[in-house]
């Protein structure tokens, strides 16, 4: 059970992150409005783009690969993931606005902590 329990968990960071990855890298207009609005370039709109879907590939074929790969992963999408609940705090968005970094902010430490408690056993 608990190993359907992080393969899902592994499935859903996935999803979570290359889906926004990919939208940042077409150019989506909301993603251009809402960097524009937080005051950042564009160019780092495709470089956090890149890096979310590295992360999101990294998770997921990342324990085949290397060991340290998915750690690697999780622990830079929290950095984006800080950055995006710090920059909606900034902007003066609803709390509201932060709930999915919050929400991934928990699913990657969860994640991490099974992957840990995982090479424990």
């Amino acid at each position: 059970m608990k190993k359907y329990f992080v393969y899902s968990l592994q499935a859903l960071l996935v999803i979570f992150f290359i889906a926004p990855g990919i939208m940042k890298l077409t150019g989506n207009p909301t993603m251009v409005e809402t960097f524009e609005r937080f005051g950042y370039s564009i160019w780092f709109m495709y470089f956090i783009g890149v890096a979310e879907v590295a992360g999101a590939l990294g998770i997921a074929a990342g324990g085949y690969l290397n060991k340290m790969l998915p750690k690697l992963a999780v622990i830079g999408l929290n950095i984006i993931m800080v950055g995006a609940f710090v920059s909606h705090l900034i902007a003066d968005d609803p709390f509201t606005a932060t709930i999915p970094a919050l929400v991934n902010l928990a699913l990657l430490n969860l994640y991490l902590h099974l992957l840990r408690k995982k090479e424990k056993v």
